[in-house]
C-alpha cells in the first residue's frame, strides 16, 4: 500500500497528494559543481537579460524520444517542461555545432554559478509565464482570489491568465543514462492501486501514474552531455498543451554569470555581446559582476567563416 507522498499524480483527491510536495527542490547530487553550463545564441541572451526568464521547452520536444515515450506517462510528459545545461566543466565540441540555434556565428555559452545550494532563491515563486505571456501561477488559490492593492480580484476568467493549469514543482537534477532496455524505460507507469489519505488513512481505490522518474533519465547514447535539468511540473489540468513556460528568475540567478563567445566569434561579436549586456534590464549591481570572454576553443575548430 503506498502513502500520498510517494506519488505525484492520481485520478482522484489530487489536492491531497500536491500539499506534501515542495514548490522547489535541488537534488544534493548538484551540489558538487561549480558551474551549470547552457548553450544559446545572442537574441536568446537579449530576451533572457531582459525578461529575466528562462525557457523551460515541453518534454515532448526532447532529443531522447525514449524518456517520453514510457508506457502510463505519455499524458504527464505533456505536463512536464525542462530547461537543460551541461555541468561538463569545458567546453565541448559538439555542443558548438548542435545547439543555439542553426548560426553557428551567433552562438554563445553561458556560465552560471552553480544555484543548486540556493535553489529556492533563484527562482520568483508567484507566477510564471506561459509562451503566449499568459501569467500561470503556483498556487491554485490564486485563480480565484488575488489582492492587488487592497482590492480582491477574481482572475480565473482574466484572458491574461492561464486558468485552466498551474504549477506544482520546480526541480533541479541531473539526468541519469540506462540502457535502452533498462527497466526504468519499459514498465508501465500507470497502475490500480488501493491509497490512504488524510488522517484516518482510509484506503480508496486510485489509479496512479508514477511520474517520479519523469525526466530524468536518457539512454546511454546522449551520456556524452552530462545534462543537469531545470524541470517545472504542472499540475495535470485538463487545459491546453503548452509549447513552452518561462519561468521568471532573481536577478542573482546572472550574478557572476560568464558570457563566452562560439569559437567563430568576431571581435565585432564580442562588442554585440557587450551592448546587449549594457542595454539589458539588469541592475548595474549585477551588471558589474559579469565578464564577458572569447572561447577556449576560439579559432580551433573549423564549420564557420568569421
Amino acid at each position: 500500500m503506498r502513502k500520498v507522498k510517494d506519488i505525484f499524480y492520481s485520478s482522484k483527491f489530487e489536492e491531497e497528494m500536491y500539499m506534501n510536495i515542495p514548490k522547489f527542490k535541488a537534488e544534493n547530487e548538484c551540489m558538487k559543481y561549480d558551474q551549470l553550463l547552457h548553450y544559446s545564441n545572442i537574441e536568446t541572451l537579449r530576451i533572457m537579460l531582459d525578461e529575466r526568464t528562462l525557457k523551460c521547452n515541453s518534454l515532448k520536444n526532447v532529443n531522447d524520444l525514449l524518456e517520453r515515450q514510457r508506457k502510463g506517462i505519455e499524458e504527464q510528459a505533456d505536463a512536464t517542461y525542462v530547461s537543460c545545461f551541461s555541468h561538463c566543466q569545458y567546453e565541448t565540441v559538439p555542443f558548438w555545432y548542435l545547439y543555439g540555434g542553426s548560426e553557428c556565428s551567433n552562438k554563445v555559452l553561458l556560465r552560471f554559478n552553480n544555484v543548486a545550494k540556493s535553489f529556492g532563491n533563484a527562482i520568483k515563486d508567484d507566477w510564471a509565464f506561459t509562451g503566449d505571456k499568459k501569467c500561470i501561477f503556483y498556487n491554485p488559490k490564486d485563480l480565484f482570489s488575488k489582492e492587488i492593492g487592497g482590492i480582491s480580484y477574481d482572475l480565473k476568467n482574466d484572458s491574461c491568465i492561464e486558468s485552466s493549469q498551474t504549477i506544482l514543482a520546480v526541480r533541479l537534477f541531473d539526468v541519469k543514462y540506462v540502457h535502452p532496455d533498462n527497466e526504468v524505460l519499459t514498465k508501465n507507469y500507470k497502475t490500480n492501486e488501493k491509497m490512504t489519505f488524510a488522517e484516518n488513512e482510509v484506503e480508496l481505490p486510485a489509479e496512479v501514474n508514477d511520474v517520479r522518474t519523469i525526466g530524468k533519465y536518457k539512454t546511454i547514447h546522449w551520456k556524452y552531455e552530462a545534462e543537469t535539468r531545470i524541470q517545472c511540473i504542472l499540475r495535470h489540468g485538463k487545459g491546453p498543451c503548452l509549447e513552452h513556460i518561462l519561468l521568471r528568475l532573481k536577478d542573482d540567478f546572472f550574478r557572476d554569470m560568464v558570457i563566452v563567445s562560439n569559437p567563430w566569434a568576431s571581435d565585432a561579436f564580442l562588442r554585440g555581446i557587450k551592448t546587449v549586456l549594457e542595454h539589458s534590464n539588469l541592475p548595474k549591481e549585477i551588471k558589474e559582476t559579469i565578464t564577458v570572454q572569447r572561447s577556449e576553443l576560439d579559432g580551433q575548430i573549423v564549420g564557420c567563416n568569421r
